[in-house]
């Protein structure tokens, strides 16, 4: 797994909870060695990392061009006639 300090800092994109229902790190939150003790204690590092990669990964919205229609609106010889 990767260095888990380098999660200090990094926002959380979700909730996080233990099996018991307990809060370890809500969405938003920023990620600290508190938030890495709790998780590590109930056994979810890994989905502690999920949620800060999660951060990391914002996707890019890029707008689409001028709308060109390619080839025919209704192929022909495919419809019974």
């Amino acid at each position: 797994m990767s260095d888990l300090g380098t999660l200090i800092g990094t926002p959380s994109k979700i909730s996080l909870f233990d099996e018991q229902g307990n809060l370890i790190v809500k969405e938003g939150e920023i990620i600290t060695i508190g938030v890495i003790d709790r998780a590590s204690d109930a056994g979810r590092l890994g989905d502690l990392v999920l949620a800060s990669l999660a951060a990391e990964a914002e996707p890019e919205i890029e707008r689409a061009g001028e709308y060109v229609e390619i080839g025919e609106e209704e192929p022909t010889g495919v419809h019974p006639e």
